[in-house]
């Protein structure tokens, strides 16, 4: 059997770890506990307004939320090559994707003055704003905006990096997802039981669960999601389908009704009681099944 050095195992065992770690680092993309407020790096409020930034990677790469913690959009850094040399620029995207600030730092900027140093400028600029930033193109490259004239190789480069970078990072943009609806503030929710429970985060923060069941109605099997906050408490009760009696049995769908669940258990509804109780029933058995996925 071949024998190996142990210089030779050492770095190969550094070299796996390296790996495992880039991995999980890739795979996990999540938001640390410690926002930063635009106070800490007040270029990222000049391109994308907001009330906290979570790093994702250090001094490149952030997520942006408003003060009731909606997702806004990402703001990051790429270094594209120009004519003499990187080009620095800060990018801020909202959650659909469109550029919505874009800053060039002229005391970093190394391109020609004159011509590639006009990448810096306001006019420029404006031009990338409201674009799409994974199809950011010159004209010449079957795109729309149009080159600092003279200096298509550095426009060239903005462009170019704009979109290599969104291209790269947006694995990271938070979408809607329908679980907001009953617990609204969650930004990512891990699976814990497939189609069926899942643990809401707030950043790295607990936020609650969310889980789907169902109940035997009157005509047939209502559907249901529920979100449920770290204290235990309801936050919101969705019907995801029924075909209860019009007029009857479907007022299990009423807002009112299911409003009620947030304060405390309610009452069966008089004339549908064979649609409110098996939902209400329903309900509890589930809250008593995953009580231990929440914590205070």
């Amino acid at each position: 059997m071949k024998k190996y050095s142990p210089a030779f195992v050492f770095f190969a065992l550094f070299a796996l770890g390296s790996g495992a770690l880039l991995y999980l680092v890739s795979a996990n993309p999540q938001a640390p506990a410690e926002p930063e407020s635009g106070a800490v790096f007040p270029e990222l409020r000049f391109v994308l307004p907001a009330a906290q930034y979570y790093p994702v990677i250090t001094d490149t790469l952030w997520q942006a939320f408003d003060s009731a913690r909606n997702f806004l959009g990402l703001a990051f850094r790429v270094s594209p090559r120009g004519y003499k040399g990187a080009v620095p620029v800060l990018v801020g995207v909202d959650s659909a994707g469109m550029i919505i600030g874009v800053r060039i730092s002229k005391m970093e900027l190394r391109e020609t003055p004159g011509l590639g140093m006009k990448v810096a400028d306001s006019s420029f600029i404006a031009r990338l704003i409201g674009r799409a930033a994974g199809e950011l193109n010159l004209i010449g490259d079957g795109g729309e905006i149009d080159a600092v004239s003279g200096a298509t190789v550095s426009s060239r480069a903005v462009c170019g990096g704009i979109r290599n970078g969104f291209d790269k990072y947006s694995s990271c943009m938070i979408h809607p997802d329908e679980k907001n609806r009953v617990l609204p503030g969650a930004w990512n929710y891990a699976p814990v039981i497939r189609d069926t429970l899942w643990v809401a985060y707030c950043g790295s923060d607990t936020a609650g669960i969310v889980f789907r069941g169902f109940a035997m109605g009157y005509l047939d099997t209502i559907k249901f999601m529920v979100g449920v906050d770290r204290r235990g408490k309801i936050a919101g009760v969705e019907i995801t389908s029924s075909h209860e009696t019009e007029g009857i049995g479907e007022r299990i769908r009423e807002k009112e009704f299911l409003n009620k669940f947030k304060d405390t258990i309610p009452d069966v509804i008089s004339g549908a009681t064979m649609s409110s109780r098996p939902l209400i029933g329903a309900i509890q058995h589930y809250l008593e099944r995953f009580k231990g996925y929440y914590r205070e």
